[in-house]
């Protein structure tokens, strides 16, 4: 297979899209999608005004789809908030529903999640998009948001590590446009800056470009100020799959 690759790539100076990488006979990824409600999803309830959420990890799935990534979602939960939204199938296949996301759930309460959580599977990639809940949890207990944010994301970058010393872990910053999330998102991109290694990268992903939270506003990426709407599942989703891109060969084939 890899012959071929390279002698396609080779014929007449093609360009060839990146799927052409993915062995669908190789060992698949697996990828943990780490998060709370807005990776969670809800089913929704109309009679007490609660929209659906489908979360990013629907949109991001069909990605993998479209690129014939062969891939394997890993997590403790299979379910959305209450209730699974509609996740129809996409081109013959059924959403791989598996995630580490928790509604409600602060970075902290996910790392003590995940500390059990690992103990069933061992991510090749780790998608991670938390926070939100921190700055509520935190300003009630009159908390440094953004330094105990950071102290428990690299706590769980360690935890990851030790599972998988070989590890990618691609970080979402928070997409609400007001303090401290942007000062959140400095501190995400220094932890990924620092602790990034050729053997485990880390990186950072722009969740928030051209977000608009509020949902009286035409454009609105949310359906409540905090959780997205289809518009901006498909942004976020879009982000990590950016953001894993450069990642995909190294994953398909580990011995290159």
């Amino acid at each position: 297979m890899r012959t071929s690759v390279a002698l396609l790539l080779t014929l007449g100076g093609l360009f060839l899209p990146n799927s052409i990488f993915l062995n669908q006979d190789s060992k698949p990824i697996q990828i943990a999608l780490i998060g709370d409600s807005i990776t969670q999803g809800r089913r929704g309830n109309p009679e007490q005004n609660l929209p659906p959420t489908i979360s990013w990890r629907y949109p991001f799935w069909q990605k993998l789809v479209d690129q014939n990534v062969n891939a394997n979602l890993v997590g403790s939960n299979q379910s959305g908030f209450e209730g699974d939204p509609s996740w129809p199938n996409y081109k013959g296949k059924v959403f791989d529903r598996d995630h580490e996301a928790r509604w409600g759930a602060s970075t902290e309460e996910i790392l003590a999640q995940l500390s059990t959580g690992l103990t069933r599977y061992t991510p090749d990639l780790a998608l991670i998009l938390l926070g939100t809940n921190d700055v509520r949890i935190d300003q009630a207990l009159g908390k440094d948001t953004v330094q105990e944010t950071k102290a428990d994301l690299i706590k769980m970058i360690n935890l990851l590590r030790q599972d998988n010393p070989d590890v990618v872990i691609v970080i979402g910053e928070p997409f609400q446009e007001w303090e401290p999330f942007p000062a959140i998102a400095l501190a995400y991109q220094q932890v990924a800056a620092q602790l990034s290694t050729d053997r485990s990268p880390i990186t950072t992903v722009k969740t928030q470009t051209d977000w608009i939270s509020n949902p009286d506003q035409e454009g609105t990426c949310t359906v409540d100020w905090v959780h997205p709407n289809k518009k901006g599942d498909e942004m976020i989703a879009e982000a990590f799959y950016q953001g894993i891109k450069p990642y995909l060969r190294r994953l398909t084939y580990p011995s290159d």
